[in-house]
């Protein structure tokens, strides 16, 4: 949510939120009538391009059963700021404080490659003073293949 609500965004933007099967976000330009709230609502929660539900809709994240979050996006941009949002929550929720969020430099890079980025919880290690973190940039079934690094005296990351 934080990513999809950047103020920036906020003056001329309608967030709209589903739950159900699978959870969402989405960033719509401008405000939204009631109509066409409840047609976008149909139409993501059946498509497999959610982004097609209407031309005004920017962004979009989802979950579905708590198996980490896709984003459809229209902007580059957009994908970086997401990417980096989830990879500081996760940080965040393992170390139990708040992180800082990747350069996004650093987050394209790892998109640039495929398109995709998945944490891999089991090739994550915390230790005194920084956090190596697992990347996949195939998918979510591969082995990590890139490394995110947390430097908690610096508050910064770097990669590999």
């Amino acid at each position: 949510m934080m990513a999809l609500a950047r103020e920036d965004l906020l003056e001329e933007s309608t967030i709209l939120c589903g739950a159900g099967v699978t959870e969402w976000a989405a960033c719509v330009d401008g405000p939204i009538e009631i109509g066409d709230a409840d047609a976008i609502i149909q139409a993501v929660s059946k498509s497999r391009s959610p982004l097609r539900s209407d031309m005004r809709m920017q962004s979009i994240v989802t979950s579905t059963g708590g198996n980490g979050i896709r984003a459809h996006v229209r902007k580059h941009d957009d994908a970086l700021i997401i990417a980096a949002c989830a990879v500081a929550q996760y940080a965040t929720d393992l170390l139990g404080g708040p992180v800082a969020y990747p350069d996004l430099g650093l987050i394209d890079y790892l998109l640039g490659q495929t398109g995709y980025i998945s944490i891999k919880p089991v090739e994550t290690e915390v230790y005194s003073t920084f956090v190596d973190m697992g990347i996949s940039t195939s998918d979510s079934t591969q082995p990590a293949n890139a490394t995110l690094i947390y430097d908690l005296h610096s508050d910064s990351w770097h990669g590999d």
